[in-house]
């Protein structure tokens, strides 16, 4: 396989059915990946009864508030997984200016359904 030019290239966002693929693409071209699917473990997810427990017998006093605060968070903040992409679009969009700073950065997002 002939080597491939290196490009400022961020996938965004993609369907998961997409991801995989569009991952290999972007990432085979010198490009970083921020979107990531449903079941990825960076998604953040409600913290379920038992695990509250055991970080609350685990945590000291002065704890206390950081797991509440959690446990509150991952219970009413319905879109913190947008969040969580956010900051990793901007993280990445930022690497790629300082890694390349002649070239523009390209940001790819793949539309899925339904549309919005």
């Amino acid at each position: 396989m002939p080597p491939v030019d290196l490009l400022a290239i961020l996938l965004a966002s993609s369907p998961d059915d997409a991801l995989p693929r569009a991952r290999e693409l972007v990432e085979g071209h010198g490009g970083f990946c921020a979107a990531f699917s449903k079941d990825d473990p960076m998604n953040p997810k409600k913290m379920r009864w038992w695990r509250f427990m055991v970080r609350l017998m685990r945590m000291g006093f002065t704890g206390l508030r950081h797991v509440m605060d959690d446990t509150v968070a991952s219970w009413t903040m319905r879109q913190r997984w947008k969040l969580v992409w956010q900051g990793r679009v901007a993280a990445n969009v930022e690497m790629l200016q300082k890694m390349r700073p002649d070239e523009v950065v390209n940001v790819i997002a793949i539309q899925g359904w339904p549309a919005l």
